[in-house]
């Protein structure tokens, strides 16, 4: 594993990161009691691209952490996993607390007719931090850095029994 290799591999990250203020930044907020806004989305400009980006950084994530775990003698020991799995459940806590919060800022969601967005499609001007936010993005990171990690223990665990 290089200094390089981390470097980049933290650049990525922190370019998500960007992204994530700049969707959070396009997000229109509903103030309570206010009336909403028929601008259109300017969100999605930043979404899709962000949700390519992610893509990306989750098949790099992949791969650095792969090499990582290779070039660390006890990447096979179980606190990785373990750790790995409670980002995870931590992750998916926060999420569910999140969708939890705009529901009750907007009200409801698109099929509500209390709601702000009633009608509105699942995607618009005050729901694009559902889709990409910064529990989504370490959620995405830590899932892969577990399959990399499954991966290295099952090669190195089959390479331990050849040579047995």
């Amino acid at each position: 594993m290089h200094f390089g290799d981390m470097r980049k591999f933290g650049i990525s990250v922190l370019i998500s990161l960007l992204l994530v203020l700049l969707v959070d930044l396009f997000t229109f907020k509903y103030p309570p009691g206010g009336s909403t806004s028929g601008n259109g989305n300017p969100g999605i400009l930043v979404l899709a691209p962000a949700l390519l980006y992610l893509i990306g950084l989750l098949i790099y994530t992949f791969f650095f952490m792969k090499n990582l775990f290779v070039s660390v003698k006890n990447a096979a020991s179980k606190e990785v996993p373990i750790l790995l799995i409670c980002f995870i459940l931590t992750f998916l806590l926060l999420i569910t607390m999140d969708i939890s919060d705009l529901r009750n800022q907007l009200g409801g969601f698109t099929n509500d007719p209390e709601s702000a967005v009633y009608r509105f499609g699942w995607l618009n001007q005050y729901t694009n931090t559902l889709f990409y936010n910064i529990y989504i993005v370490l959620l995405g990171i830590s899932l892969v850095s577990l399959v990399s990690w499954i991966t290295v223990s099952a090669s190195t665990s089959k390479q331990k029994d050849k040579s047995a």
